[in-house]
């Protein structure tokens, strides 16, 4: 589990019918497809080419329903928070265990409290009242359930990626298996250090840093989770096209940010601006913070070659707005965040918030 992926506080889409750039079960009708992601060459032969890429799309809703109730437990108690819904439809354990990591989204409107926000499935179970024989569900969450959710939320459930699910089980995607220096290295920034990733093809399997034997292809890659795909050794100077299918992702999203740095995934199968991001809110509680080019939170995205840093300014000589760091006065509001891509995301002033971003696009 990555603590900090869920922890709630207080690039071409082709999709079907569909071009973008860049208690009772409901049927679900989000739009799948498939996305491209290229995987950036280097002009040097042995030079290191990096991308900073994301998934963009999402594994199909396996539920969607409306709680009966919700279970928010008191901050640091030792009983779990959880979610429960009459007359499910599912069966114990279908979301836990051998059936691989599943987490819950909980829905609503902008505004709605805990919109957005996720968590993972730790068990599922039924229970049968002896009296009325009503069936009732329960999901055990591994996260606290963000403040004031209501208490009959609707929520839909999907599992997660892997390594191996958004990759291939035998590296089928595009990128070059090899050893660990010359092997294609799919990077995740977890805990303040990167975790390296990449397929072993003298004993065939995915593999973490210089471990050659244990299997890591099970590792989950978390909805926000921004990869840092490195091509390297004899793979240095080949271009290549990484395909991802799945669901577009709907409605808003909710993505904790802590002190330090973030990497983070567009999550949705659309290109952002850091002006339609909601990156800036006007509260440092609930977004990246204000200042001058030395004191406001930084968003770095990756140009090909370097990064290019960007910070919201709270006026003086550069005006109040986005600006990019040594360009003056120039609104820097309509900054791409392509889809399938991911950025940097510097918190330098204190405390920590949820980045909630509005639906990319507005609708389908």
């Amino acid at each position: 589990m990555k603590p900090s992926s869920f922890r709630p506080l207080a690039g071409a889409v082709v999709l079907l019918g569909l071009s973008v750039l860049g208690s009772a079960q409901t049927a679900t009708t989000d739009p799948v497809g498939f996305m491209t992601l290229p995987i950036n060459a280097a002009g040097a032969p042995g030079a290191k080419a990096i991308s900073f890429r994301a998934l963009g799309l999402f594994r199909p809703v396996d539920f969607q329903g409306v709680a009966s109730s919700v279970s928010a437990n008191p901050l640091n108690s030792p009983t779990p928070d959880s979610i429960s819904i009459t007359s499910p439809g599912w069966t114990a354990n279908q979301f836990n265990g051998a059936n691989g990591k599943y987490y819950v989204e909980l829905l609503g409107a902008a505004g709605v409290a805990g919109a957005g926000t996720t968590y993972d499935i730790v068990s599922t179970t039924l229970a049968t009242d002896p009296n009325t024989q009503v069936v009732t569900g329960t999901l055990t969450l591994a996260q606290r359930l963000a403040d004031n959710v209501a208490g009959t939320p609707a929520f839909r459930i999907r599992k997660h990626w892997t390594i191996a699910d958004a990759f291939g089980a035998a590296n089928d995607k595009g990128l070059a298996g090899g050893t660990a220096t010359t092997a294609d290295i799919i990077q995740v920034y977890s805990g303040g250090t990167y975790l390296k990733y990449y397929y072993n093809t003298a004993a065939p399997g995915w593999r973490l840093g210089t471990d050659t034997t244990t299997d890591v292809g099970g590792t989950v890659l978390y909805p926000d989770d921004g990869l840092v795909i490195i091509r390297q050794g004899a793979n240095t100077s080949q271009t290549t096209q990484v395909v991802v299918m799945g669901a577009v992702k709907t409605g808003q999203t909710s993505f904790p940010i802590v002190a330090g740095q973030n990497f983070l995934a567009n999550p949705y199968a659309a290109p952002m601006t850091l002006g339609s991001s909601n990156l800036y809110t006007t509260d440092p509680a609930t977004g990246v913070a204000a200042g001058f080019a030395t004191t406001a939170d930084q968003v770095l995205i990756y140009n090909g070659t370097n990064y290019d840093t960007y910070y919201y300014s709270a006026g003086g000589s550069p005006g109040a707005g986005w600006r990019k760091v040594n360009g003056g006065t120039a609104d820097a509001s309509a900054t791409p965040i392509p889809a399938g891509s991911s950025f940097i995301v510097k918190r330098i002033n204190p405390g920590s918030f949820n980045w909630v971003s509005p639906q990319h696009p507005v609708s389908f």
